[in-house]
């Protein structure tokens, strides 16, 4: 049976999916929580990732998360989905390395060549870092570089990250302690075993399309209505990687019809269908949002007519979300823990809504501190 939705019934699905639905989860360990239930932040930014786990949490501060990656490491940091940096729980992190990782490399391994980095020149460069992250534990890029150059071996910024990109992917390493006080903004790198405190899980091939599946529950759980395509985007791999894992979940799934679009939903998340939301619902996302990145298409959320605006020399703002539609972006400048804070509305959204922005203004700063 196909289900037809609305527009506002899909995001509606989409925004209770991400706990973008006020006043959120309300746990213990927030930022776990909501990493979970986002399939994790994207995090090349990680104070933009901290303020994630703010829109989607109840009472949440920026110190719970800090406590959470470093103290309890209840979540970790390295690269995941689409090549790039994210924050997952780190009970999840076996699986996820597993089912992105190969094929990320593999998609790499072009970048690399062009880089001077092929097979044996890589795994001498991996062999110089992971005896000197065990000789001296965390150390910053920077700080590694020496050791391979003492080596013999080729180094600088592009071919170190290309190398530790590769190394984390391979479930060899991930970030540690950042040096200042600052989310991130002086990271170091760590042996992931000693940072997990275990050994990492390792799988076979076989297991891959269970494994998959369990990605696809994952995303759709936070993402849903979607389709492949959307899962591909997501993730970061062809289609002809994720398929035999996403026809596993397809027989837990009901077709909709959005705008025209075929997309799919599990079961348990269409029950929430005749619950309204609040009108006007606004939230502020930060830049790089997990919302905003879990669609091949943005078309449900924005019509194209304000896409300079959202995605200027590749970077992705923070957004202005009212009732599951970017309606703005806003700006940060940040110096330590001190904020200002400037919105860039598209349209005029009324008085209401205005009112909300202000308390999202206001709890942005509660949560910092």
């Amino acid at each position: 049976m196909r289900l037809k939705l609305t527009v506002e019934q899909a995001l509606a699905l989409r925004q209770r999916g991400q706990a973008l639905i006020a006043p959120g989860l309300q746990v213990n360990d927030a930022t776990r929580a909501a990493a979970r239930q986002s399939a994790g932040f994207q995090a090349q930014d990680l104070f933009a990732a901290t303020l994630g786990v703010r829109v989607r949490s109840e009472r949440s501060a920026l110190a719970d998360f800090e406590r959470s990656r470093l103290a309890t490491k209840s979540v970790v940091w390295t690269w995941l989905m689409r090549g790039t940096l994210h924050v997952v729980p780190t009970e999840d992190l076996d699986w996820y390395l597993a089912v992105v990782g190969q094929p990320l490399v593999v998609g790499t391994a072009r970048r690399r060549a062009e880089l001077g980095l092929d097979e044996e020149t890589y795994r001498a460069g991996v062999k110089v870092i992971l005896d000197r992250l065990e000789r001296d534990g965390p150390l910053m890029r920077e700080e590694l570089t020496s050791s391979l150059e003492g080596a013999g071996l080729p180094a600088g910024y592009s071919i170190e990250r290309h190398l530790l990109f590769r190394a984390a992917l391979e479930g060899l390493i991930c970030f540690g302690p950042d040096r200042g006080d600052a989310p991130g903004a002086h990271p170091t790198f760590t042996l992931l075993e000693a940072w997990l405190g275990r050994p990492l899980r390792r799988f076979s091939e076989e297991e891959r399309p269970e494994l998959v599946a369990r990605l696809a529950r994952r995303y759709l759980s936070a993402f849903a209505p979607a389709a492949l395509p959307d899962f591909s985007a997501w993730t970061g791999l062809n289609i002809r990687d994720l398929r035999a894992g996403w026809e596993l979940v397809l027989p837990e799934l009901t077709e909709v019809d959005v705008a025209g679009q075929t997309l799919y939903a599990p079961d348990a998340a269409l029950a929430d269908l005749d619950d309204p939301l609040p009108q006007p619902h606004v939230r502020l996302l930060p830049a790089f949002d997990t919302y905003i990145l879990g669609h091949r298409s943005r078309a449900l959320i924005e019509d194209g007519t304000y896409t300079a605006q959202i995605k200027g020399g590749g970077m992705l703002p923070p957004i202005i979300l009212v009732d599951g539609r970017i309606a703005g972006v806003w700006r940060m400048n940040r110096k330590g823990r001190k904020l200002a804070i400037t919105l860039a509305p598209f349209d005029d959204w009324g008085a209401e809504a205005q009112r909300l922005v202000e308390a999202e203004l206001a709890d942005i700063e509660r949560f910092v501190g």
